[in-house]
């Protein structure tokens, strides 16, 4: 056993007990530096990385658990930042006044620890049991365990070739649950230009996807998409095809032109026939999937303005607690459905809860008046890029409340219908269907 530091010694080690902390030196978020190492292993090599991952590349000074007297190392709590770079953990022996082995533990000088506890075959003045370590909270481990340790060889830089630059044909981040837990500690992850244009480049809005098709029949049918980058919009179009039929156009454009576009879109696209273009620009992620975003549905003004007030609903509605609802008379389908209930003051129907779609059922059935038995409705449930929403809103359908809803519907857009029982015992729910079927349209006019 090597011998207990010696009175003489006590004083030398004194030093290594430090009164001060060093500056601050932390990573902004630890767990994501690591995600980000899988997929960068040149990292610690990378300016804009290695700022915000510090500790995590070694450019910390080490943190190591500070006692004066222990019992064992392990029951040493109190953890330090060490002042400089030039430092590492300690843990030695030594005596109280009454010859009780007890163990100081800190910080100390890279210099005194190869003069100390250097190799067995470097001369020494002193020789203690204690030893040093190198890496943050390495010092709660007897003397004799932290040297049986066997010291990780210093990786040689890599030479393996890392791409260090976004995929400009790609929008994403090179790791999703990183740059989210970048953000959320710290907002300035953002503002460096490396972070937001190389790492997070999809959340910092750096670049967006725009869906990207040309001619289609409803803005719903496109699933293209394409990289919009920085200084670009994404934008939806209403135009005519080469035959003069209306069809829609999805994609990206210059900001320039989306500015020119929202001022005058004629001048811009163009005219044929006298046939007014419309559309819009956005510049968020996948925004431009909704033509309603920009522009209502183009319907027919009925010959009486709409009112609204806080007592009546529209003419032919049925009051149900603080909305009007009514039932067309006539099938038609999901679409045709939209704008009939458009030109009578209202939209199709949408509900909050399977609770509320019974309520609203309930106060349709005594005012039936014989027109219908058991009949189905169309509702504002649209099926739209393998999720259910509301479409006058965009909001996600809460499918734990109808679960006839499936997300594997088999076409790419499907709406939902439901069943209008005038026996009330029965159970409605939605059930989704080709949107080209023929229904009656379920109206919704919210009072003002």
């Amino acid at each position: 056993m090597s011998k207990a530091m010696m009175p003489e010694s006590k004083a030398i080690f004194a030093s290594f007990v430090l009164g001060s902390l060093a500056a601050v030196c932390e990573d902004v978020d630890t767990k994501a530096c690591e995600l980000l190492a899988i997929k960068r292993p040149d990292l610690c090599s990378d300016a804009d990385l290695s700022a915000v991952c510090t500790r995590f590349c070694g450019r910390c000074p080490v943190k190591c658990y500070q006692c004066p007297a222990v019992d064992d190392p392990s029951n040493c709590t109190h953890l330090v930042a060490c002042p400089s770079m030039d430092h590492y953990c300690f843990t030695t022996q030594t005596f109280t006044n009454d010859f009780s082995e007890v163990y100081k533990m800190g910080c100390a000088e890279k210099s005194k620890c190869q003069q100390y506890f250097g190799p067995e075959n470097r001369k020494r003045n002193v020789d203690v049991n204690g030893a040093c370590c190198t890496t943050d909270n390495c010092n709660n481990q007897l003397p004799l365990v932290i040297l049986s340790q066997e010291i990780p060889p210093t990786p040689s830089p890599s030479n393996m070739s890392v791409n260090t630059t976004a995929d400009p044909n790609a929008c994403e981040n090179l790791d999703d649950v990183a740059c989210h837990r970048l953000k959320s500690s710290s907002n300035l992850i953002c503002s460096k230009d490396g972070l937001s244009s190389n790492i997070c480049p999809r959340m910092c809005g750096k670049c967006f996807n725009c869906y990207t098709c040309n001619d289609i029949n409803n803005v719903d049918d496109c699933n293209s998409t394409n990289v919009c980058h920085s200084g670009h919009e994404c934008f939806t179009l209403e135009t005519l095809s080469a035959d003069l039929k209306p069809v829609y156009r999805v994609g990206c454009i210059e900001e320039q032109l989306c500015a020119r576009f929202k001022a005058s879109t004629a001048n811009i696209f163009g005219r044929r026939d006298g046939f007014a273009l419309k559309g819009g620009c956005c510049k968020t992620d996948l925004c431009n999937d909704q033509f309603e975003k920009y522009h209502p549905t183009t319907t027919h003004k009925p010959t009486n303005p709409c009112v609204h007030n806080h007592r009546h609903c529209p003419t032919g509605y049925t009051t149900s607690s603080s909305t009007c609802v009514m039932i067309g008379q006539h099938k038609m389908t999901w679409y045709e459905s939209k704008q009939f209930c458009a030109s009578h003051c209202g939209r199709l129907v949408d509900f909050s809860s399977f609770h509320d779609m019974q309520h609203i059922f309930a106060s349709l059935v005594p005012h039936s008046h014989g027109h219908y038995t058991d009949t189905r409705v169309w509702t504002d449930a649209h099926y739209v890029h393998h999720k259910w929403i509301w479409n006058h809103n965009g909001q996600s359908i809460d499918r734990s409340q109808f679960r006839h809803l499936s997300t594997t519907h088999t076409n790419n857009h499907g709406c939902g219908f439901a069943v209008v029982h005038t026996n009330k015992t029965t159970t409605e729910d939605l059930i989704p269907t080709d949107c080209t079927k023929d229904h009656l349209p379920l109206c919704e006019a919210i009072r003002t």
